[in-house]
């Protein structure tokens, strides 16, 4: 749920006709990739005559609400803490630091996934796409107010057998390896490091960048992985 706050960054049309709707409290439709307006559905009940329930507003003028019962706003239907491997959008740029804020107007509407978490509500998100509008980084610090995120969980019956993740360095870059569960080496036979946080291990993904190819070919030949 997010709250219309301004006009900024919306065309001169809609801030001429539509002021009416700054106060007005709303649901997230759809978060486009690559723009930074946000399809919105109006959850005022009755709406005056002549005004229409569904906007695309400019993701600068949207205020995220906290989802009753949990620490953070999101759009997750698990009511469990932010956690590695969850995907996020960048919807504002409220509560990060200026070095983000700096490059809100190509950052919002970015899609990422959270790597991990970190101090002081933030968290460290590889963003799917870059630009080199952001000095082509992928990898920002957010802060979770100004994030949607969305629960990323592996089907119940896969969750055992799930391969984790495994980091070793290579030529100064950091490489992720599928794992087994209880190994300490990847599918390709390299020594990596896995990780674990808490109990939970993160569930290796071969779509993400920096992943060992061999170990990538191996899950998507078994059908495993995303």
């Amino acid at each position: 749920m997010v709250e219309v706050v301004s006009m900024e960054g919306n065309p001169d049309l809609i801030r001429k006709r539509a002021s009416w709707l700054v106060g007005q409290t709303a649901r997230v439709v759809f978060t486009p990739a690559r723009s930074p307006l946000v399809e919105v559905e109006l959850q005022e009940h009755p709406l005056a005559k002549g005004r229409r329930r569904l906007w695309k507003l400019h993701a600068a003028g949207l205020k995220v609400l906290p989802t009753p019962g949990d620490e953070q706003p999101g759009r997750s239907s698990q009511r469990r803490p932010v956690r590695a491997g969850d995907r996020a959008t960048v919807i504002q740029l409220l509560h990060s630091h200026s070095r983000a804020r700096a490059h809100g107007q190509w950052l919002i509407g970015q899609w990422g996934t959270i790597l991990r978490r970190l101090r002081n509500g933030y968290v460290l998100v590889e963003l799917d796409e870059t630009s080199t509008r952001l000095g082509g980084a992928r990898r920002w610090h957010l802060h979770l107010g100004d994030l949607l995120v969305e629960a990323v969980e592996p089907p119940a019956d896969e969750q055992d057998g799930l391969y984790g993740v495994g980091l070793s360095l290579s030529d100064r870059e950091v490489v992720r390896h599928a794992v087994p569960p209880q190994q300490t080496a990847g599918l390709c036979g390299a020594r990596v490091r896995p990780v674990r946080i808490g109990e939970w291990v993160p569930p290796f993904m071969p779509a993400l960048v920096n992943v060992c190819p061999v170990c990538a070919n191996i899950v998507r030949s078994r059908g495993a992985g995303g």
